[in-house]
């Protein structure tokens, strides 16, 4: 016998068709915003003062604010835990090296940048003898009691290498070392120098060195709690005094950001310890460098002559920013992003020393990615809207 078409099975199937178009909605929406970071187009050694769009969205819930005022050992578990939690797809050794063209492209894609000297190579002169690049654990296995999988296939980790670098590194530490032997490469890198080693220490070139201790941070946070042999940064590292030296003196730079943003898209976690440096000294019971430069501009907020961090109040139809300024008046300023409140008006940090400017702001004053993210969503609702009345009145024939 036929089912009776009657008015209650037409509204059952009028809401699954209805859910089914929001669902492709959505899907839709995620993919293209996805989209705006498959490959790293960041510019190598430009330093970065902002955070991306992604690095905002993933740290909702784990303000800086709140987090700095941790303890030392309630923030390791709570950056574990959120580095963890979310990381939701574990890499393989091969997509440490099929991927490399996305994470660790130069600007174009399909071209590789190497660890240690940034030489560019393609997929095709990877390998494991001279002339080649291969895979470089920046912690070496052999310090951190892992393999191929885990931490050792990590993509936040593991980083393009010229083959002969990488064996001549082998499993040194990283460290200051004074009259070293330089460390060259193949033809691959040319005459080049990677860096200089010395005794049972390694130490690359200066334009590498945060990048190095920033990876060696996220392994000790992200897998010191599974390991043993990398519950200690010093198991890798001469001390942690290098290690913070190393941070500041080679700022997280735009290539960073723009990788960071790539791995955390098929992984689905970040490395903290490029969003924000300033963790790395709270980690360590250290006072943060107020003139150190990062993407949050936390480091040089810290100081800043603000108490009570509230915004004034602005003279009605004021054009002028309000400025609260800090001690270095002569600064020549580095603004950050604006950061927008709810009641029409903006504040934006200087990156260096933290002088801060304030100002109403129209709704299309908006930055671009929020418009786009809003324009989104209203097609989203719109189209959601429009299907529904078509349904129902198909339902009325």
């Amino acid at each position: 016998m036929k089912a009776e078409n009657t008015p209650v099975n037409s509204t059952i199937k009028r809401i699954i068709a209805l859910a089914e178009i929001v669902v492709l909605l959505l899907a839709c929406s995620i993919a293209v915003f996805a989209a705006s970071a498959t490959y790293n187009s960041g510019t190598r050694h430009t330093v970065s003062s902002s955070l991306s769009t992604a690095a905002e969205v993933y740290y909702t819930e784990y303000e800086y604010d709140i987090l700095s005022e941790q303890s030392s050992s309630e923030l390791l578990t709570t950056l574990r835990r959120l580095m963890t939690e979310t990381h939701t797809y574990k890499s393989t050794y091969n997509d440490c090296r099929d991927i490399s063209v996305k994470t660790d492209s130069n600007g174009t894609e399909g071209v590789i940048s190497l660890i240690y000297t940034s030489v560019e190579v393609t997929r095709s002169q990877f390998g494991g003898n001279a002339g080649t690049w291969n895979r470089e654990h920046i912690w070496p296995k052999s310090l951190g009691g892992f393999g191929d999988e885990g931490a050792g296939s990590d993509l936040h980790h593991i980083r393009p290498s010229d083959a002969t670098v990488n064996s001549r590194r082998g499993n040194l530490k990283y460290g200051n070392v004074e009259n070293g032997s330089a460390v060259t490469g193949s033809a691959l890198v040319g005459s080049m120098v990677s860096g200089y080693s010395k005794g049972s220490y390694f130490e690359p070139l200066d334009n590498v060195k945060g990048d190095v201790a920033r990876i060696c941070l996220y392994v000790y946070v992200r897998y010191g709690g599974e390991l043993s042999m990398c519950n200690s940064i010093t198991n890798v590292f001469e001390s942690v005094d290098v290690l913070l030296e190393w941070c500041e003196m080679d700022p997280v730079d735009e290539w960073e950001m723009s990788r960071n943003d790539v791995v955390g898209g098929i992984q689905g976690n970040r490395n903290v310890f490029i969003d924000y440096p300033e963790y790395a000294w709270l980690l360590f019971d250290r006072e943060i460098p107020d003139t150190m430069a990062t993407p949050s501009g936390e480091a040089a907020k810290k100081d800043a002559a603000l108490d009570d961090p509230v915004y004034p109040s602005l003279p009605d139809g004021s054009d002028e920013p309000v400025v609260i300024p800090t001690p270095d008046e002569n600064c020549e300023h580095e603004f950050g992003p604006w950061q927008y409140t709810e009641d029409g008006q903006r504040r934006r940090a200087c990156v260096t020393c933290g002088w801060m400017e304030f100002e109403t702001y129209e709704p299309d004053s908006l930055p671009t990615d929020k418009i786009l993210t809003v324009a989104v969503i209203g097609v989203a609702v719109v189209a959601v809207i429009g299907v529904g009345i078509y349904l129902v009145r198909r339902g009325k024939e």
